[in-house]
C-alpha cells in the first residue's frame, strides 16, 4: 500500500482493515464489520483487536501521511477514514 507515492509498510490484517476504511471514506465501520473483512475466524470477541490495528494504523500513517489522513473513532461504534482539506492523492494498495 502507499500514499502519496510513499510506501506503506503494512501487515496483511492492518492492509485488510485500511482496505475496508478507504473502500467507503466517511463511512463508520462497526468493530465486527472490521472484524469478519480483516479476520477469518467467524467468532468475534470485542472491540480490543480491532482498536490494536488502528492504533498501529494511525501511527504508521502519521508517519507518512502527516494530518491528512485520519482514522477518526465513532465512540462505542467503530471507526470511519477521513482525509483532509490537503488531500487530494487516492491511497493505493
Amino acid at each position: 500500500a502507499s500514499w502519496r507515492g510513499a510506501p506503506l509498510d503494512l501487515t496483511p490484517r492492518e492492509l485488510r482493515v485500511l482496505g475496508a476504511l478507504a473502500r467507503r471514506p466517511g463511512q463508520v465501520w462497526t468493530y465486527q464489520q472490521l472484524h469478519e473483512h480483516a479476520w477469518d475466524e467467524l467468532y468475534y470477541a470485542g472491540p480490543a483487536a480491532v482498536q490494536s490495528v488502528i492504533k498501529r494504523l494511525r501511527a504508521k500513517l502519521r508517519a507518512t501521511a502527516g494530518s491528512s489522513l485520519q482514522i477518526i473513532a465513532a465512540r462505542g461504534v467503530g471507526f470511519r477514514l477521513v482525509a483532509g482539506p490537503r488531500s487530494t492523492a487516492a491511497l493505493s494498495a
